[in-house]
Parts: structure tokens; C-alpha cells; sequence
């Protein structure tokens, strides 16, 4: 809109230069057009200066936001250290006070600590994988097999080490034994000679 209203205003300017009978109306529209010149430069400048501070304000911006992501990056894992920490000054509690004359005790001490680590962890989203069942590649890493005649699928056989899921997403693969499904050798072989 303004382009359009600044050309017109041009046009105009050239139709008064063309018009003008006398010196004097020719030096006044110069004059005109220097005022005009002087405050769009003027214009210009604080449109620039704005700009200029506009830009250092989103750098600046950026690198505020640069630094407290590292901070938080930093620090993120402050609050569940200070609460893994109480679980290890359980276990220096009980190793100290270990006796042979009475392991139940410390067996019992171990199993509170052991629920503690638990919780501590259930309260970050970490749960236990169920792994009964069928296997799930994307849950589960089949470390040894076993063939079986009467399975139609691949089953769990037995966990050797517990999965993981943190928030709903796998934090570490079940480690299992699996039963596989017998193979029918082909023609007939069945392996025997």
C-alpha cells in the first residue's frame, strides 16, 4: 500500500516539477523533496536500528536457551542420583553390619533394599518386561533354542535375563531361551540313514 502511495506521490512531484512557472516554486518543491529524502532516510534508520536490536535480542535468545539446555542436560538426573544415593547408603548399611551368626538378617536387609531399587525405579516409568508366552523379536533376544515337535510357533522357554520397558518404550531387550518348532526334513529325510 505504501509503495503504491509513495509512486503516486512521485508522480505527483513530477507533474508540479513540470508545472512550475517560476524559480521560486521550483526551489520550494526541491526543498519539499529534500524534507521528504531526510525523513526517509530517517525511516530507514530506525527500521535498521530496530532490526539491528530485534536480531541481537534472538541471538542472544539462542544462546540463552543454548546454555540452559546444557544446564538442564547437566543436571537433569540431580533429583534421581540423590535418591539412588539413599539406596547405596542402604547397602553400605547392610554390609556393615553383616554377621555370619545371623545371615537372615542380612538376607532380609538386601530384600528391602532390592524392593527400594524397585520402587525407585517404577516411580521413573521403568517396569519388568513380561516375557511368557510367544516370542517377540522387538521385545525379546533369543540367545539359545531348542526344538520341540509339539509347538507350532516360537514360545519362551525360560528368561536368562529380565527386559526392561521405560515409559512404554523398550529400555533393554528380555535375553531368552526359546523353543523352536521341530523342522520336517524334505523328501522324506528325516536324517537317519
Amino acid at each position: 500500500m505504501e509503495d503504491k502511495e509513495r509512486k503516486e506521490g512521485e508522480i505527483e512531484e513530477r507533474k508540479a516539477v513540470q508545472n512550475a512557472s517560476t524559480l521560486e516554486e521550483c526551489l520550494e518543491l526541491v526543498k519539499h523533496l529534500e524534507e521528504e529524502k531526510l525523513a526517509l532516510e530517517k525511516e530507514n534508520a530506525e527500521l535498521l536500528n530496530k532490526y539491528l536490536r530485534k536480531l541481537a535480542d534472538f541471538d542472544n535468545f539462542h544462546k540463552r536457551m543454548k546454555r540452559e539446555m546444557a544446564e538442564f542436560q547437566e543436571f537433569a538426573l540431580a533429583d534421581f542420583i540423590a535418591r539412588l544415593l539413599e539406596v547405596i547408603d542402604n547397602f553400605e548399611r547392610a554390609l556393615q553390619g553383616y554377621s555370619e551368626e545371623n545371615p537372615e538378617s542380612f538376607y532380609q536387609g538386601v530384600l528391602l533394599i532390592y524392593k527400594q531399587l524397585k520402587e525407585l525405579l517404577r516411580k521413573e516409568g521403568v517396569e519388568e518386561l513380561k516375557s511368557t508366552g510367544v516370542f517377540d523379536p522387538n521385545f525379546h533376544q533369543a540367545v539359545d533354542k531348542e526344538e520341540r515337535e509339539d509347538i507350532e510357533e516360537v514360545r519362551i522357554a525360560e528368561v536368562l535375563q529380565k527386559g526392561y520397558l521405560m515409559k512404554g518404550r523398550l529400555l533393554r531387550p528380555a535375553l531368552v531361551k526359546v523353543y523352536v518348532p521341530k523342522e520336517v526334513k524334505a523328501n522324506g529325510d528325516n536324517g537317519g540313514d
